[in-house]
């Protein structure tokens, strides 16, 4: 992986963090974090859709469905991922400050289902619109790319992590393996 690649995969990896790090009321730095999020994840995008033309040696038609197809794709699965990421917070949120009650909890369950079909529509509406556009070697190669990517980008946010001294067992984060959900920092 070049350089540039990796260090805007580290970038991704700390702005994924900022959310987790912030205190309640600061929107001066949840906005400076929205931005570098977006900033990073445009960074990605580019990235990945370098990776996309090499990887997949698209003609120049391809290219012209599928960058926008990719882009679109990569888009909606983030904006979901992070309503996930947020009902997840706040969902631990109300169990650590015992503001747990039934009729909340179970707006949360309804919500975070809600999302998470979202997403799994999301993901497979975007990638049949992707599909059309390649042949199935190239869908291969497009599925083994992201896994790739998505492997990279959790080992970078685990250390990133790690280096703020936000790392701890998987069971304190949640589900192993389980990214969406931080560790809450010991009182």
């Amino acid at each position: 992986m070049s350089r540039v690649a990796s260090i805007a995969l580290v970038l991704l990896a700390s702005a994924a963090a900022l959310p987790a790090q912030e205190a309640p009321g600061t929107s001066a730095r949840a906005e400076g974090g929205q931005v570098l999020r977006d900033e990073v994840n445009e960074m990605v995008d580019a990235y990945l859709l370098m990776k996309v033309q090499e990887r997949l040696a698209l003609t120049d038609e391809q290219m012209l469905k599928v960058m926008p197809l990719i882009r679109k794709y990569h888009s909606e699965r983030r904006d979901l991922e992070y309503r996930r990421f947020r009902l997840l917070m706040e969902m631990r949120e109300a169990l650590a400050n015992g503001s747990a009650k039934e009729d909340r909890m179970l707006a949360f369950l309804r919500d975070l289902k809600t999302v998470e079909a979202d997403l799994q529509s999301a993901v497979r509406r975007n990638r049949d619109a992707i599909d059309v556009a390649l042949t199935p070697l190239q869908q291969v190669k497009f599925r083994l790319l992201e896994v790739e990517i998505e492997r990279h980008l959790r080992e970078l946010r685990r250390r990133a992590r790690a280096s703020r001294g936000l790392d701890g067992p998987p069971g304190d984060r949640g589900m192993p393996g389980d990214d969406s959900v931080r560790r809450l920092p010991r009182r």
